[in-house]
């Protein structure tokens, strides 16, 4: 008999930390604003889109990547900007600022009400996102927080409508990333033709079930980034069938290489996993793929890349070596024992 699911932690009182508390305030602002705003239109696409469920989940993202030949998925972000809060932590920061005019060099310091490192004008993101689905990504995402990234819903939009394809054949899916605290968040994301949406436990655990059911209903993929063994935990038991383990703590802007892929040691593999968070080389990718994820999330190094479609078939095309996995989930990692190197194989 199978054993019952754990139950589900009490994180009533959970509060967001760090970096995150002002980042929840922000979104809750401006979800009560649009809430008031929509009070009196029922017939706003909005609340339509919250008044009708979709028939089906098609999860696009899931079955794109999800390979089947053995081999790790790339997820093409496009931003404008990089957070200016994560670039101090990593101290990257120069002390200049950019807008979303683009005045990043006139010498001003401190940081604005909307500030960050630019990385891509991003002109015609349409245009950008067509390059990456050429390169061979396997996904896009487009960031929805114009004041840190620089891009927002209508970007989300665009990209979609650019990369649409045919009812024969479909485009690559695209992902709204975003800290998601509101259902409106999501009915936007569903309304501009995302694909799916991203949940960042650290910033909504209590209401993490209920977002990820909203997303659902609205037809789309939740995908939870997760931070923390807490983080990840709770998004299993409230359901969770994808999560983005990345390698920076939102909470603080600090990046902390492999934290991905000690969280990824506890997840079953019938979950969708991507890793992420400033991986720069395709060894970054390849350390992801040995530890069982399915896809990389890679923003920056595609933006600012010169060799993409090179670079993306480097990092797509070394097969997995899942022979140590194999072994840890029996409770032996065979490291010590000739014939179970010997058996090792690769898919």
């Amino acid at each position: 008999m199978a054993n019952p699911p754990a139950p589900a932690r009490n994180v009533s009182r959970w509060t967001p930390e760090g970096l995150l508390g002002p980042i929840v305030d922000e979104k809750r602002l401006e979800t009560e604003l649009l809430e008031g705003d929509l009070a009196h239109r029922p017939d706003h696409p909005l609340n339509l889109r919250l008044a009708f469920y979709a028939p089906s989940t098609p999860g696009r993202l899931g079955r794109a990547i999800r390979r089947g030949d053995g081999r790790l998925a790339v997820i093409g972000a496009l931003k404008r900007f990089t957070p200016a809060a994560y670039d101090d932590a990593r101290g990257l920061s120069d002390g200049r600022w950019s807008s979303a005019a683009g005045n990043m060099d006139d010498g001003r310091r401190g940081p604005p009400p909307q500030t960050g490192r630019l990385l891509s004008s991003l002109d015609d993101i349409g245009r950008d996102g067509r390059r990456l689905a050429a390169a061979g990504v396997s996904a896009l995402a487009v960031h929805v927080d114009e004041r840190r990234y620089g891009t927002d819903i209508s970007d989300l939009a665009a990209v979609v409508k650019a990369v649409a394809g045919t009812s024969a054949e479909p485009g690559p899916p695209v992902v709204a990333a975003d800290v998601v605290v509101h259902p409106l968040q999501i009915a936007a994301a569903a309304e501009a033709g995302a694909t799916a949406v991203t949940i960042v436990a650290g910033a909504a655990l209590p209401d993490l079930e209920s977002l990820l059911n909203t997303a659902t209903l609205l037809g789309l993929e939740g995908v939870v980034e997760a931070a923390s063994d807490l983080e990840v935990a709770y998004a299993l038991d409230v359901g969770a069938t994808a999560l983005y383990l990345t390698d920076v703590d939102r909470s603080t802007g600090r990046l902390r290489p492999g934290a991905g892929v000690a969280l990824r040691r506890g997840v079953p593999e019938w979950v969708t996993t991507i890793a992420g968070g400033g991986f720069t080389t395709a060894g970054d990718a390849w350390a992801a793929a040995d530890a069982g994820f399915d896809a990389v999330m890679l923003g920056e190094v595609l933006l600012r890349n010169r060799r993409l479609e090179g670079y993306v078939a480097e990092v797509t095309g070394r097969e997995r070596d899942v022979s140590r996995r194999f072994f840890e989930a029996m409770g032996y990692d065979g490291r010590d024992d000739p014939a179970a190197k010997a058996g090792a194989r690769r898919l």
